[in-house]
């Protein structure tokens, strides 16, 4: 049974519905984070107008390792775009409960371990390694989620 007691759904939201952003929310979390950590996560998903398709944050930042996410999802997105969304979101979510990314508040990145500072000036988007495997999460999942969901 997937869990999804731990996300709530806020916002408009025209192409998946509150129920099947849940459902995948829960399939993603209790795959990536495994049970135990995924039932003591809690994730609020704001569906509104932005540029981006996606951002995530952790919430909780005095935390050792998170626990509390904001994921924000453009509304206007095709269905397919904000299952990818969703997907790519969601590993920055296993990325930051698992502790192999952390955020600091004056700025800048811990990634595996060894400190990335990251200007969006000066890098391109394609290049930094946890987006990597965001992306590359969301191009192998992405066929297969949709027609799950």
């Amino acid at each position: 049974m997937i869990y999804t007691k731990n996300v709530s759904v806020m916002g408009k939201y025209d192409r998946l519905t509150k129920q099947e952003t849940r459902r995948l929310c829960g399939l993603l979390g209790q795959s990536f984070l495994g049970d135990r950590i995924w039932k003591n996560t809690h994730i609020d998903i704001q569906y509104m107008d932005l540029k981006e398709y996606g951002l995530c944050s952790p919430t909780d930042f005095d935390s050792r390792y998170y626990r509390d996410f904001e994921i924000l999802l453009n509304r206007k997105s095709s269905r397919k775009n904000q299952i990818a969304t969703i997907i790519h979101e969601m590993v920055h979510v296993k990325q930051f409960a698992l502790g192999e990314l952390k955020q600091y508040a004056r700025g800048g990145y811990r990634w595996l371990g060894k400190s990335i500072s990251y200007e969006k000036e000066e890098e391109a988007y394609e290049t930094i390694p946890w987006e990597i495997e965001a992306s590359q999460f969301e191009k192998f999942l992405l066929p297969h989620l949709q027609k799950m969901i």
